[in-house]
């Protein structure tokens, strides 16, 4: 059960570099009704946002597994206990699944916001661009932490990097001209 828990978890890394890079999802949604071609960091916070989903998602999904196993052991355990008792401090697949959604969480304001002022200030490609450094670096992060947690290094200094950039670039916009 473990490794199988383990592959969903690359599984959500993979599925979301699919859909962000490859544009797995467009067949779900058709043609798109503007020319995409002019709000490229759209597709950039779309496939965040994508990605952030499926994480909380599996998130859920991964609790609700363990609560099964455990169940199996000892019968008088509930959801609520898995989630959020002693079992989500050290079980390492709901520690790296909420630390997940925590870091994404912790990141998501100042990236989105760094995004769109860069669009708005510079050019959208230079902000698309960076939007997607960000994305993959971001999805790699479950997979990393679930490997080893001081690997998820890795995904996080090129985020903060990123991110760093794109406020430089909104602070460098401000100022010069």
């Amino acid at each position: 059960m473990a490794a199988t828990l383990e592959a969903s978890a690359q599984s959500v890394s993979v599925v979301a570099l699919w859909a962000v890079v490859g544009g797995g999802a467009s067949f779900l949604v058709g043609p798109p009704i503007i020319d995409s071609s002019e709000f490229r960091y759209k597709r950039t916070a779309a496939a965040y946002f994508l990605y952030f989903y499926l994480i909380v998602f599996f998130q859920s999904v991964l609790a609700i597994k363990l609560w099964d196993e455990v169940k199996k052991k000892d019968k008088k355990v509930s959801l609520w206990e898995v989630k959020f008792g002693p079992l989500s401090y050290t079980d390492r697949r709901i520690v790296a699944s909420n630390r997940t959604v925590g870091n994404t969480l912790e990141q998501m304001a100042i990236f989105l916001v760094g995004l769109w002022l860069t669009t708005l200030l510079t050019t959208d490609d230079h902000a698309s661009i960076c939007g997607w450094v960000y994305v993959i670096f971001r999805s790699m992060y479950p997979a990393l932490y679930l490997y080893d947690p001081n690997l998820v290094l890795l995904a996080t200094i090129p985020n903060y990097c990123t991110v760093a950039y794109l406020w430089v670039t909104i602070v460098r916009a401000c100022f010069v001209s």
